[in-house]
């Protein structure tokens, strides 16, 4: 793990002197330190008849220069080849130039003189001091456990403000509560490009006194005026950290922010449309925008942080953005340009008039361990419209985020990754939830979405209902959601799901577009739980499973519902049930499938779908198929497949397939009808009846009869009579104006002959087999074949 930059230089001292952890040093290593950290004695053996170990090397010789004297003892602990360990009395040391009582110390070439003795004079007990090179002077002051590795620092001594350098020269000062923002202006000046500056505990109030214009390419053109506290500006790179969230607080001055007066507490951005800082960093610190002492007056951008230009490299961390006025942090185009590489980090939020954490247009966005509070949203991404669909991968993660009664927005993004989220915005009746508009490749996992809210929903999912500005798809995992209307879709979205649950109290499923519009979204869940929590029969408003409107489509695979709830779907809406379990779906699950991406939506011909691939041998001759067209479903069989095209017999081919099914071997049932003996003397409506004395009536599921087909013994000596079926005196087949077709002595079947009016049959409707008049009348032994798909 790499350690903090802030931190290193500090580690590595430690290092070399070997106390991190307060470990025993080996014998490379000083006695002295050993004894002086309390770590006890080196590891390597003591050797007493030659060794000896003491706190410095001190010179016992008279005489002058050249001379060789006697050292008693020498320590040292970072040279490899002259130390206690391998030192012994009588090793020579050279003194040219040396006095008696001269101290010396090895620098990795020579023994030269030790520092000079510090002067103390004037100073006070627990005073700190520092080299600056020629000689000791006072340390900068710092707050305990203060960052030391600072370039300018803001501190307090009582209700004075400094501004001080890392050599801890003065270099302004102020009355705390009047000179602020002077000081700050000061500090954030003297900063160097790079640098950091450390602001120590205490509250500091700013005004926004400063004008900064965020549009125009120069004097002459410039608009939007905003005014700001503190600014880093012009691509001057800087990190900016605190003491620690209410150690050190930056609060806004009362009456900063109103009409014609847009306040930000920090601004980093670029003059006109240059390039911005390739490094910005604000961090251990609160930012109060005192909102109850500002006007409340909405304009895009104030807030306490706003960030602009095309810039990079920009992290926020462990703060607490408290009371703003307008956004807590926005980053992003409102100041001209996107940002590449954005970290939010340990963000705590409370009381935001608008979105807590706003970025617009970023490329390489991290959101996590954030816990937002009372703010008009939560979290609001967005970019550009439309380039969404082109531009590259915005790569924007969110994770372990926590949102009470702020919601969170997507809009017109793309490849976002969201896990580890919870948000309930119960009690906030203004909220949409989790809103996602016009945004593709956004994936949610193990999130949890709440919104008991009244008439409200915990999510808000949405493409070109309001405008156009696109499709949007969302896959959800493991996700759960919980509200009033608990997972609204509408206008064109796409959403897949797998796993989680949806717990309604007026609907599970909601796809209902604004004023009862009609939709084209569309829902596909796959083992999720739909929970009604005012089940029918406990309740007198019990819960909808699903409400589409027209044009909504939802599919269901291996669901459960352990409640019942109903159903609400408008004309043109539709859904799919395939597999699913539990009172609420038992009754209304089917065994279709979806078939997807592998056909042309426009027919051939009527009888025939073009394929994109070969489905041959996949799908079996005699397979069961539905297919959607304006709206409607039409039922048929699988004739014939070959390497690119699909032959149904049944109802025709008549538009563009919008939705394609394939059903089972189970839900084909057959009726075979022999008629013996003459039969097309005269016509007749009833054969059953009159030639088998018997009736057909049927007792089954709701079933369409797709395909009826006829053999005979002996044909009519001149003209063939015309076989048809009727269900309930109304004739199925269309061939020859509805008389239905010709008698054989092979197979004669109809193909899409079908009339969709009358081939439906549910339970109780009779079945009837017609015939014309033949031409001689002596056609015999007539067997007629029906073959019926059923509806679920």
């Amino acid at each position: 793990m790499e350690r903090p930059t802030a931190r290193q230089s500090a580690w590595q001292w430690q290092e070399r002197i070997g106390i991190a952890d307060r470990k025993t040093l080996d014998g490379d290593q000083s006695v002295y330190f050993n004894r002086l950290m309390d770590l006890g004695d080196p590891i390597e053996p003591y050797d007493v008849a030659h060794k000896k170990y003491v706190d410095d090397a001190l010179l016992h010789a008279g005489g002058g220069g050249g001379e060789e004297v006697m050292i008693e003892h020498l320590a040292t602990f970072d040279h490899p080849d002259i130390h206690p360990s391998n030192i012994v009395d009588g090793d020579p040391v050279d003194v040219t130039g040396r006095d008696i009582d001269d101290i010396l110390t090895w620098n990795g070439t020579a023994w030269v003189p030790v520092s000079p003795p510090v002067s103390v004079v004037g100073e006070n007990i627990n005073d700190v001091l520092t080299w600056n090179g020629t000689t000791w002077v006072s340390a900068p002051p710092v707050a305990a456990g203060g960052i030391p590795d600072f370039d300018i620092a803001v501190v307090l001594e009582g209700t004075t403000i400094k501004v001080v350098n890392n050599e801890g020269d003065v270099i302004d000062t102020g009355v705390l509560g009047t000179d602020d923002t002077d000081c700050f202006d000061t500090a954030v000046a003297a900063c160097p490009h790079n640098g950091m500056l450390y602001i120590g505990p205490g509250t500091f109030t700013l005004k926004a006194n400063k004008l900064f214009y965020l549009n125009g390419g120069d004097e002459g053109s410039a608009s939007n005026p905003f005014y700001y506290a503190i600014g880093v500006l012009d691509g001057k790179n800087m990190a900016i950290q605190g003491s620690g969230i209410g150690s050190t607080i930056l609060k806004m001055d009362a009456g900063q922010h109103y009409e014609d007066h847009h306040a930000v507490l920090i601004l980093n951005r670029a003059h006109w449309w240059d390039y911005g800082a390739t490094m910005f960093v604000v961090s251990d610190m609160t930012l109060d925008g005192n909102r109850a002492n500002q006007a409340e007056w909405y304009y895009d951008g104030p807030g306490l942080i706003l960030t602009g230009s095309i810039a990079s490299n920009f992290r926020f961390q462990r703060l607490w953005l408290k009371d703003s006025f307008g956004y807590g942090i926005y980053c992003g185009n409102n100041g001209s340009g996107p940002v590449a590489g954005l970290v939010f980090n340990d963000i705590r939020a409370t009381n935001c008039y608008k979105s807590a954490i706003m970025t617009d247009t970023v490329c390489g966005l991290l959101i996590n361990n954030c816990l937002i509070e009372d703010s008009n949203a939560g979290i609001e991404c967005v970019g550009n419209q439309p380039d969404y669909l082109t531009r590259s991968r915005d790569s924007i993660v969110i994770s372990d985020v926590i949102c009470h009664r702020a919601g969170i927005t997507i809009w017109t993004v793309n490849d976002v990754t969201m896990n580890s989220v919870y948000m309930d915005c119960t009690g906030a009746p203004l909220q949409y939830g989790l809103l996602i508009h016009s945004a593709i490749r956004v994936m949610v996992s193990a999130s949890k979405f709440i919104n008991n809210t009244n008439y409200k929903y915990s999510t808000f999912i949405d493409a070109n209902t309001y405008m156009d500005d696109g499709p949007c798809q969302v896959f959800f995992n493991n996700c759960n959601f919980e509200g009033s209307y608990a997972f609204r879709i509408l206008g064109e979205a796409e959403v897949i799901m797998h796993g989680g649950q949806i717990q309604g109290r007026r609907s599970c499923v909601y796809m209902i577009g604004e004023y009862l519009a009609p939709v084209a979204c569309t829902l596909r869940m796959y083992g999720t739980e739909l929970l009604a929590l005012k089940p029918i029969g406990e309740d007198p408003e019990p819960t909808f499973l699903l409400d589409i409107a027209e044009g909504g489509f939802v599919q269901m695979v291996r669901c459960e519902a352990p409640k019942v709830g109903g159903f609400q779907v408008a004309a043109g809406g539709y859904y799919l049930a395939t597999d699913c379990t539990g009172p609420g779906l038992e009754g209304f699950s089917s065994r279709w499938r979806l078939e997807e991406g592998t056909y042309v939506a426009t027919p051939a011909s009527t009888s025939t779908i073009t394929t994109l691939i070969s489905r041959s041998g996949v799908i079996p001759i005699g397979t069961p198929i539905a297919y959607r067209i304006g709206g409607v479903f039409y039922f048929g069989i699988v004739q014939n497949v070959t390497l690119d095209t699909i032959t149904v017999a049944g109802a025709p081919l008549s538009g563009d397939i919008q939705i394609l099914l394939l059903g089972v071997s189970e839900q084909v049932g057959q009726a075979d009808y022999v008629i013996p003996g003459v039969f097309s003397a005269i016509a007749e409506d009833e054969l059953i009846k009159t030639y088998q004395k018997s009736h057909s009536v049927w007792r089954g599921r709701p079933a369409y009869l797709v395909w009826i087909g006829n053999i005979v013994q002996v044909l009519d000596s001149t003209v063939q009579p015309k076989i048809n079926v009727t269900i309930n005196g109304s004739a199925v087949s269309t061939d020859n104006g509805g008389d239905g077709i010709a008698i054989g002595v092979v197979l004669q079947s109809t193909s899409v002959g079908i009339d969709p009016a009358t081939y439906r049959i549910e339970n109780g409707d009779v079945i009837e087999v017609t015939t014309t008049q033949g031409g001689t009348g002596d056609a015999s032994d007539l067997t007629a074949f029906l073959t019926f798909i059923s509806e679920s």
